[in-house]
């Protein structure tokens, strides 16, 4: 190879380090903005997911702190989600109603919110659970507690709380999945 050449390697590798360097740091400044973004706009489809329906909302901290009293078994969580959705992972003790836009409530569930024991319902983010809510809150009687989990199960996992069937979540579909961090997205069929 003629000298010239040869040099233009060299000096190629040398550079490699810091070449490698600047790529990491603009990579990390993206990754940080991205996960910003996704933040942001998760708290807004949430937002907008709970405000659609009339359901009494629950926050997440509210939730846990439930779930960590010694009337944790009294809560009743009831995720309205898919079969395959619930089959990736759910939050602990949860009963599946899937047809919650065509069919009565599980009798479960109105016992449940019968005897006076909370009822909270979720999904993804909080729109197919505050409809379902919203339902069996028509029917509801002046000591029913019922309520729509704000940020459903997406926010549950991004806050690291504890859930059933995986690691990881099912994402809806692969636009909505993006609210969820990158390691708990369950591949997309």
């Amino acid at each position: 190879m003629p000298w010239p050449v040869i040099e233009k390697l060299r000096l190629r590798v040398r550079m490699s380090p810091i070449v490698v360097m600047m790529v990491l740091a603009l990579m990390t400044a993206c990754t940080k903005q991205d996960s910003a973004d996704r933040v942001k706009e998760f708290d807004a489809r949430a937002q907008w997911a709970v405000q659609a329906f009339d359901a009494p909302v629950l926050t997440q901290s509210q939730l846990a702190t439930m779930l960590e009293s010694d009337d944790a078994g009294d809560v009743l969580l009831v995720d309205t989600r898919t079969e395959q959705e619930y089959r990736v992972s759910h939050l602990p003790n949860a009963v599946l109603w899937v047809d919650f836009e065509d069919a009565d409530p599980p009798d479960r569930v109105l016992e449940h919110a019968r005897a006076g024991r909370p009822v909270v319902f979720y999904c993804s983010i909080g729109y197919r659970s505050g409809m379902a809510a919203s339902r069996v809150a028509q029917l509801a009687e002046s000591q029913w507690q019922i309520f729509n989990l704000k940020g459903g199960i997406f926010q549950w996992a991004n806050e690291d709380r504890p859930f059933e069937g995986g690691p990881l979540v099912h994402g809806f579909d692969h636009e909505w999945s993006q609210l969820l961090r990158p390691d708990l997205r369950a591949p997309i069929e």
